[in-house]
Parts: C-alpha cells; sequence; structure tokens
C-alpha cells in the first residue's frame, strides 16, 4: 500500500517542481523592457461618451475618487504597478514591496503628428491680434508606476528674486495670460505609461496691452509625504509647460539698474578688502528680456579698477525685477570706492535695451583707524603721565631751597 502513494506521490510532485521553476535553469530573469505594444490607440483619447441622460454602464472597475470629468486611459507600455498582484478570494491587491513607487510626470504641447508622443516643440509660443482665438493641445504623460490623477490648469509667470521662471500655483489668482486659457479637460487620470493630449484655447481679449504676456500651463498631482518626525501630509506637485503670446503694437524694450549698493568689507585686512555690490534689474518695457550684467569698481581716483567679467540673465518677463549680488575682490580700502553697472539685454526678437548706473560709498581702514586712534591715546597717556612725575620731581627739588631761604630771614 505505502508504494502505491509513493507511485502517486512522485508524480505530483514532478508537475509541482516543473510549473515552479524556469523552463530554462541556466538563464536568469530579466526585466522586460518598457516598450510600446501594438495595440496602443494613435488618436488622443477621449472623454466617456456617457452623457447625463444615459446611465453610465455597470463597471466594478469605477474609480469613485475621479472627478466626473476625468480621462482614464490604459497601460500599453506594461510598466509594473504597485499591488498589481492578482487578489486571492477576491480580496484586495496585495502590494508588492520590492517595487519602489514612482511618481513622476511631464506636459509638453501637442506634437504635431502624434499627440501622444513627445513633442518637438519646448513651448507653447504664438503672435496673436487682440480678438483672436488660437486653438492648441498639451500632453501629459504619467512616467511613473502608479495610476496618477492630474489636475491641469493656466496661470500666469513671474520671475523669482534670483530671476528663476515661476508659475503661479492653482492657489493664487492669475491676472493675465493665465486668464486667456481654457482648458477643455481639468482632470487626467493616467495608468503607469501612458498620456493624454487635451485641447486649449487661447482667447486674445481685445483690449490686450501690446507686448508678450507670458505664463504657463500646469499638470499637478495630489500626493502624500511625510516631514522629518514622520507626520504626513498632503503634497500639490506640479509641473509646467512654458506659455508665451505676444500682441502686435508699439514695443518698448526697457531695463533699469535700481537700489544700486556697495558694501566693503575689509575685516581680516585693514587696507584691502572684498567689495558686494548688491542692484535691482527692473524690466520697465513690454517684452521679456535676457542679457549680460557687468560690474566696474575702483578706488580713489581709480586706483585699483577692476572690471568683472559679464554675467548672464535669463529672461525677466515684462514688469518683473530679479534681485543680483556681485562682488570685486581684493579693492583698496582707501576712503571711497566707486562702482558702476552695465546692463546689455535683447528681446526674443532682436529688440536692444541697456542701462548704466554707478555709486560711490565710504571704504574707510577702519581697524587702521582704530589702532592709530589706540597708538594716539596710548602715547597721549604716556606723555601726561610723564609730565606729571616730571612736575613731581621738580617740586621735590624746589622745596628745600625755600625752607632755606625761610629760616634765613627769621633769623
Amino acid at each position: 500500500m505505502s508504494h502505491r502513494r509513493c507511485h502517486l506521490l512522485l508524480p505530483l510532485t514532478a508537475l509541482l517542481v516543473g510549473a515552479l521553476l524556469p523552463s530554462n535553469p541556466g538563464q536568469a530573469a530579466v526585466p522586460v523592457p518598457m516598450q510600446q505594444s501594438a495595440s496602443t490607440p494613435t488618436d488622443p483619447p477621449v472623454p466617456d461618451e456617457n452623457t447625463d441622460d444615459e446611465p453610465a454602464p455597470d463597471d466594478d472597475t469605477t474609480d469613485a475618487s475621479v472627478p466626473p470629468s476625468t480621462l482614464v486611459v490604459d497601460n500599453p507600455f506594461g510598466l509594473p504597478s504597485v499591488g498589481a498582484i492578482d487578489p486571492i478570494d477576491g480580496g484586495a491587491p496585495i502590494p508588492d514591496a520590492s517595487v519602489e513607487v514612482v511618481h513622476r510626470w511631464t506636459i509638453t504641447p501637442e506634437g504635431a503628428n502624434d499627440p501622444n508622443a513627445a513633442s518637438t516643440r519646448g513651448e507653447l509660443s504664438y503672435v496673436g491680434e487682440r480678438g483672436s482665438v488660437i486653438t492648441d493641445g498639451v500632453t501629459v504623460f504619467n512616467l511613473g508606476n502608479e495610476v496618477l490623477t492630474f489636475h491641469v490648469y493656466p496661470t500666469d509667470a513671474v520671475n523669482g528674486d534670483d530671476g528663476a521662471f515661476s508659475l503661479l500655483p492653482a492657489t493664487e489668482q492669475s491676472t493675465d495670460v493665465g486668464t486667456w486659457v481654457t482648458i477643455e479637460q481639468e482632470y487626467v487620470t493616467l495608468e503607469p505609461g501612458m498620456a493624454s493630449t487635451i485641447p486649449i484655447t487661447i482667447a486674445i481679449p481685445d483690449d490686450a496691452a501690446p507686448g508678450d504676456h507670458v505664463g504657463g500651463v500646469v499638470a499637478s498631482s495630489a500626493t502624500a509625504g511625510a516631514t522629518d518626525d514622520g507626520t504626513v501630509i498632503g503634497l500639490d506637485r506640479g509641473v509646467g509647460t512654458r506659455l508665451y503670446v505676444r500682441v502686435p503694437g508699439p514695443l518698448r524694450p526697457e531695463l533699469a539698474v535700481e537700489g544700486l549698493t556697495v558694501d566693503h568689507d575689509a575685516s581680516s585686512n585693514p587696507l584691502r578688502g572684498a567689495t558686494d555690490v548688491s542692484f535691482q534689474i527692473h524690466n520697465r518695457g513690454n517684452v521679456r528680456l535676457s542679457g549680460t550684467h557687468q560690474l566696474t569698481a575702483a578706488g580713489p581716483f581709480g586706483v585699483a579698477r577692476q572690471v568683472g567679467e559679464e554675467v548672464v540673465f535669463a529672461d525677466i518677463l515684462p514688469g518683473q525685477s530679479i534681485s543680483v549680488t556681485t562682488r570685486a575682490d581684493d579693492m583698496p580700502t582707501l576712503g571711497w570706492l566707486s562702482a558702476e553697472v552695465e546692463l546689455t539685454a535683447n528681446g526674443s526678437d532682436g529688440e536692444a535695451a541697456s542701462d548704466r548706473a554707478s555709486t560711490t560709498a565710504l571704504a574707510l581702514p577702519i581697524a587702521l583707524l582704530l589702532l592709530v586712534l589706540l597708538l594716539g591715546l596710548t602715547v597721549a597717556t604716556a606723555r601726561r603721565i610723564r609730565r606729571h612725575r616730571l612736575a613731581e620731581a621738580t617740586s621735590l627739588q624746589v622745596a628745600p631751597a625755600d625752607d632755606a631761604v625761610r629760616e634765613h630771614q627769621l633769623s
């Protein structure tokens, strides 16, 4: 009887081992490269055609957290998705702890040929008359390995203090080109590796001012994060593509140097030191300008004149300012210093602008002056002490003579 059981168990064991082991034991498993399958749709995803009058089909995969206007598309690239393991007995998927969660995405102008392909255009750029309407599109790519929902919205652009190009967050109200843009689909949910193209419309107002109007279209996603102490917080991160609209009319390329100040530091060397020159570059015109600034510094009567390198600054948007600090090393501390800043800039179509500003500042050798003052006080004090001692010695020598005269008169 035991021999029969052994004969029955051996085939079952062989089947289990064969199912668990790879067909070629000598070859290690390799990951499948990310590539687009033949079933990838070439047309842009379209919204759900269900209307309010027709009930939506009964689908157990519907995500109730997705906004009603959200697009949901499939994953043709086969990227691994956290929690994608088959559920057991109809339960929730078992998260795969070995897969790192990646939240990464981008947004670009719509591709010319394939709307779901990366665009060769680096930005959304147009020239439009007042009252005209421009239609285009943006494509959102989910480059991570989790399903993400994106909020797509237009906004205005600003320059940070350091000159960096920045887009206003959704919580701040736009007042310029960000109010001209209409996004056809404000929310889109994408599987890992998928992209979706969303039409946009730019309506230029009849009273739009001539010149450059700069903003962007942002794709943001709300995710969970944690602070250093482990507190879970909500994060709303976004990336954007730039938007430039030029309205024809009189163009005024104009830059100005403002708030020029000089700070000389001679703490380490009483006769020489580093000179920091700070100023703002203000775009007073109506076109975006980029260019260079250059510092020239000198001591009294042009002594130790230094001409700095030309430093490049990126686009300064109309009405915006950036803060700059540049340094001239090893400047003499001889009473005063002069500093001059020169700007040279050009617009996107070659418009030229320039400005020059100068100022002077005291560069006193404070440490040296204090040392001289201390030496002077020391010498003066020593002289007073010496005179006092001489006066005391003289009075001691004169006193006996006076006593002798007094005794002679009495006798």
